[in-house]
């Protein structure tokens, strides 16, 4: 049985808005974990350096923080605020615009030179990329809550996510419409209870672990309902 495994958006914008948000506080004195030095500030997680007004990022700057990340951009009155870019350690970089530390849109370049594209709608954030679409929550790992992943031969999930992957309850189908998968997912495969339809006309519902039929559960086929165990995907045994 295949596994099915969703598509992982997970970057460390989380850096720049976290440091946005926390240092648009200002100077601070001697004891302070931020130091000011005419256009710098060197703190517990990056470096700043760039246009300063009233002890407060304002203008253009670039924060390089100690895991290796970068943004450069621009600030006002502490917070980035419209447009800048984010370069990631792994290769990947984010260019587009913020308001008041939040990313408001733009796309995202992954190390192969593919982009995708974000934008912040009125009740949900959007990701496109060539081929695949992403409707839901966004968190600052990815997809986060409860949103709807179209992938580029039609099939559809919509359930939960964590971490940028199908988490929770959710429903899989295929291009057609026709329903794959209904149940529990853990990080982008059927793990707990859920029921499996084959396109040949026979289901599965009962316990899954990584993917596989795995515990009790009962195949219905022409009318008819066997239960057993199954391990790993096959059956172990049958209850008569």
């Amino acid at each position: 049985m295949k596994k099915i495994r969703l598509y992982v958006l997970a970057f460390a914008l989380v850096l720049a808005v976290a440091a946005s948000a926390c240092y648009a506080m200002g100077v601070f004195g001697a004891d302070s974990t931020v130091k000011v030095s005419d256009k710098e500030y060197a703190g517990g997680i990056f470096t700043y350096s760039g246009e300063l007004r009233n002890g407060r990022f304002d203008g253009e700057g670039t924060l390089n923080f100690q895991t290796g990340d970068k943004f450069s951009g621009n600030f006002t009155d502490g917070r980035i605020n419209g447009n800048g870019v984010f370069f990631g350690r792994e290769g990947w970089r984010f260019e587009g615009g913020f308001e008041d530390g939040e990313v408001f849109g733009g796309t995202l370049v992954l190390e192969d030179g593919s982009t995708e594209v974000y934008k912040r709608e009125a009740d949900a954030d959007r990701f496109e990329s060539a081929g695949w679409q992403y409707d839901g929550n966004f968190g600052v790992r990815g997809q986060d809550g409860i949103g709807t992943f179209t992938f580029a031969d039609g099939s559809v999930y919509f359930g939960g996510f964590s971490r940028g992957m199908a988490n929770g309850e959710g429903v899989y189908t295929d291009a057609s419409g026709k329903t794959v998968y209904e149940g529990e997912f853990n990080f982008g495969v059927f793990e707990g209870q859920g029921i499996y339809y084959n396109p040949e006309g026979w289901s599965y519902e009962g316990g899954f672990k990584d993917g596989l039929f795995d515990g009790e559960g009962a195949v219905t086929l022409d009318g008819q309902t066997i239960h057993g165990v199954w391990e790993k995907g096959g059956q172990i045994k049958r209850y008569e």
